[in-house]
């Protein structure tokens, strides 16, 4: 078992890494280094329903983490304008209902195809986003009773994970990934987790090619037994260091770029949106996350069929008035996956492990599932030399 663990970069990948490690492994020495100068992209706000198996294992109930991270509930995606026609389509976090042993969906294509469409005729998800309604009612209790127990402080302590899950949790989350990340960290050092803040200047490595030490600019060596990467699109040790070859999917995958905004938001007057929106746009398409105060939004598209300038012209032309001071981030999106995310001793976790296309916000649960088959297969004292 290895006894010491140090992850190599912060944000959300890093904090979430650094938490889960400190309260699943009893006696495992975590440290996580982060630098200062290097931010982290912050645009995977939007979650899986499975992210509460995550908080759950933690032991932390919503009213503890939501009020710090700036988090909403979100029931679906709601795609707008992916047909010539226009129009939308709510994708919710809701399994169909079961009738004289058929489902909704049979029942709709056999009386109810041609009269209303599909996501309301099947679900009563769509109709709670339309009237921006909360999942959970003020005394705690939850729309669908089906799930109703899962919701208790007594399903927290069983400690579920990915593998075992059964069940369809009728809602998921978005929140600031960055204050996430903040909140993450004082969990994590409170449990003894060490920080430094510093820059990993080299990596040293072994003669089996595996990481021996790392040498920070002002800490001097860090040394560990497994090293987990959670430097995002740079993959520092997994790629860099280890020379791990990336699996580009760029040839099938047009969505290379993004440009993000944070754009204020009067909850007062506008109210929150229980669900992440995907609008397309010519050469792409826009997320809309609501969060408590702003959204966060960026316009995902190809840079072989529009330059970032008409990207960001396109996209404030969609935003309207309220994003005309708001200052644009351009991102560079490596699409695809390391060839293998675990190497010798190196794990990558997150955007340096891989990241496809966006558009049902699979980053925050890759980092989840990614954690949790570390944790699954954590290595003994030997390396695999097959690995």
């Amino acid at each position: 078992m290895a006894k010491s663990i140090v992850v190599v970069g912060g944000g959300s990948a890093g904090w979430m890494t650094a938490s889960y490690l400190k309260k699943a492994l009893k006696g495992i020495d975590v440290t996580l280094i982060e630098s200062a100068n290097i931010k982290s992209v912050g645009v995977g706000e939007a979650t899986f329903s499975t992210i509460k198996l995550f908080f759950d294992f933690l032991g932390l109930d919503e009213s503890e983490w939501m009020p710090s991270c700036n988090a909403t509930y979100k029931l679906a995606i709601k795609f707008a304008n992916w047909t010539k026609n226009g129009g939308y389509f709510y994708h919710p976090f809701q399994r169909y209902e079961v009738v004289d042993g058929f489902n909704m969906g049979e029942w709709w294509l056999k009386l109810k195809r041609h009269e209303e469409p599909f996501d309301y005729a099947c679900f009563a998800i769509p109709e709670l986003c339309d009237l921006k309604r909360s999942p959970r009612f003020f005394d705690g209790r939850v729309f669908d009773d089906k799930v109703q127990d899962c919701f208790t402080g007594s399903h927290r302590e069983n400690k579920n994970v990915l593998a075992d899950h059964k069940v369809q949790y009728p809602y998921a989350y978005h929140f600031d990934a960055s204050l996430l990340a903040e909140y993450l960290k004082g969990y994590a050092t409170r449990l003894g987790a060490r920080q430094i803040i510093d820059e990993v200047a080299e990596v040293r490595l072994r003669e089996d090619g595996s990481i021996d030490h790392l040498v920070t600019r002002e800490h001097g060596e860090v040394r560990g037994d497994l090293f987990v990467d959670c430097t995002g699109f740079r993959g520092l040790l997994i790629n860099q260091a280890l020379d791990e070859p990336f699996v580009s999917f760029s040839d099938s995958l047009l969505c290379d770029s993004a440009v993000a905004m944070q754009v204020p938001r009067d909850i007062e007057t506008e109210g929150i949106e229980p669900f992440t929106s995907a609008t397309a746009l010519s050469a792409g398409w826009v997320w809309n996350i609501p969060l408590y105060g702003r959204i966060g939004t960026g316009y995902v598209y190809s840079s072989k069929f529009i330059s970032k300038e008409e990207a960001e012209a396109e996209f404030r032309r969609h935003l309207g008035p309220a994003a005309d001071s708001v200052k644009a981030a351009h991102i560079k999106m490596r699409i695809g996956r390391c060839r293998n995310s675990w190497v010798k001793n190196c794990v990558a976790i997150g955007l340096s492990s891989g990241f496809v296309e966006p558009l049902e916000s699979t980053g925050i649960f890759f980092i989840q599932h990614g954690i949790e088959e570390l944790v699954s297969h954590l290595p003994g004292d030997t390396i695999d030399e097959e690995a």
